[in-house]
């Protein structure tokens, strides 16, 4: 995200440090290959889907969890100071807007996507990151207030007519039911496992789309059953819900290989296929 953050200002420049990652005030060796690294990724990424039509997801972390591992030059995270986290809350829209930008150039007929990224922000909301020495930690959070830090991501993704939508999944964790309020007032998709939701029957009733982890635990056919199962103790059947409904793979098994990832998208395709198709799903 640094690599992102620098297009906006120098300030937002970071050093590898025993500790993790700290502010330098100025351009350092790390920046400068993470801008390179961007700039490459980006022109494979032409080259690969040269002329792409679909929909493209453009994933960037999020404010919060940003500042929630970066220090800054005393040493200290930068969750602590709550003018800085709005500073940073909008220079992360202009930056991602540039980035955005810089994607419809090369992709002029994509549709895309925004994925706010935020694994730390439970943490965050509950008091949990350490402070420098260990010993302590931060102050929690208000929630509203880390609503309002996206909302400037939330209204670039509005003017660039993307769908949008905050990750807060933090693997097994699911994202807290108060927050789930919070985004549907937003008209953000959710990206997170609702069947941890108390407010799924709510969601699934008013059409917001929604973001189910395939079990990797379970054949597909096993997770197609359980997700109808629990579609029906609500009332619902799978043809109410179907068009908000997206099945996707579990965070870790796409980080750890080409071949993880395609197992892992073959079986999530092998599910959605049963759920569109309930006479095969039902059968033995």
């Amino acid at each position: 995200m640094s690599g992102i953050l620098t297009t906006i200002s120098s300030d937002f420049c970071i050093n590898a440090v025993p500790s993790g990652w700290r502010l330098t005030g100025g351009v350092s060796r790390d920046t400068t290959r993470a801008q390179a690294y961007l700039s490459e990724d980006l022109d494979a990424v032409e080259e690969v889907l040269d002329g792409f039509t679909g929909s493209l997801t453009v994933s960037i972390l999020g404010p919060v969890s940003w500042a929630a591992a970066v220090e800054e030059i005393g040493g200290e995270k930068l969750i602590r100071d709550h003018g800085a986290l709005r500073e940073l809350s909008v220079a992360s829209a202009q930056a991602t807007e540039s980035l955005l930008g810089n994607l419809r150039s090369r992709f002029p007929d994509a549709n895309f996507q925004l994925q706010i990224d935020e694994p730390l922000v439970m943490d965050v909301t509950k008091g949990e990151v350490p402070t420098a020495s260990g010993l302590r930690t931060y102050v929690a959070l208000d929630r509203q207030f880390v609503m309002s830090l996206w909302n400037p991501l939330f209204e670039l993704a509005r003017t660039f007519e993307s769908m949008f939508g905050i990750n807060a999944s933090a693997g097994s964790v699911p994202l807290s039911d108060e927050y789930i309020t919070l985004l549907r007032s937003s008209k953000a998709n959710l990206f997170y496992d609702p069947r941890k939701s108390s407010f799924l029957g709510e969601l699934v009733d008013s059409g917001v789309n929604t973001y189910w982890f395939k079990d990797s635990a379970k054949s597909s056919k096993d997770a197609a059953l359980d997700i109808a199962s629990l579609l029906g103790s609500l009332g619902f059947t799978l043809s109410d819900s179907r068009s908000g409904m997206r099945i996707i793979p579990e965070e870790f098994l796409m980080t750890g290989g080409w071949t993880e990832a395609r197992n892992a998208l073959a079986a999530v395709q092998s599910t959605v296929d049963l759920l569109n198709d309930e006479d095969r799903l039902l059968s033995d």
